[in-house]
């Protein structure tokens, strides 16, 4: 054990009192405002930007989305006039039309071949153009004039094809 060495109190003048010792508070630090103010408006810079870049993708995307819908749209539409035309031109009348203006005619009754015994099934007929409408003649009295409609020709066949 070790003594701690002693104290030694020194007399005091006659009259005066011994000053009382109290306990002091200990001395309060203030850390800098400065580092904190700077953080602070770092972090709400950040921030900011981090929401106008946000703000500005999603405009952009939506943009984007829009003009991907109005093309859809427009594909949608174009699909549907498309399928009407299709169905437009495989229409029977329209595919008869076709088949005149290329010579075709409508086939006769169908004749079949069985090829086991090589008979014939049916009676074959020759296919017939249908007879061509008479060409109209203007009353008489009325004067021609060169630039009156030329009357429709029956379509020639086609050269080296074979028809159907």
């Amino acid at each position: 054990m070790s003594t701690a060495p002693a104290v030694q109190r020194r007399p005091l003048p006659a009259g005066q009192q011994r000053p009382r010792l109290r306990v002091v508070p200990p001395r309060r630090v203030r850390p800098a405002k400065t580092p904190f103010v700077l953080l602070v408006l770092g972090l709400l810079a950040v921030g900011l930007i981090a929401l106008l870049s946000l703000n500005t993708a999603l405009a952009r995307d939506s943009f984007t989305r829009q003009q991907l819908e109005t093309r859809s749209q427009e594909l949608a539409e174009r699909e549907q006039a498309l399928r009407q035309e299709l169905a437009r031109l495989q229409s029977p009348a329209v595919l008869a039309q076709r088949a005149a203006e290329f010579g075709m005619v409508p086939g006769g009754n169908p004749a079949f071949l069985d090829t086991r015994d090589g008979s014939v099934l049916g009676e074959p007929t020759k296919a017939t153009a249908p007879p061509t409408p008479p060409a109209v003649q203007p009353p008489a009295g009325t004067p021609t004039s060169p630039a009156a409609p030329a009357v429709l020709q029956p379509a020639t066949r086609p050269q080296g094809g074979a028809t159907r």
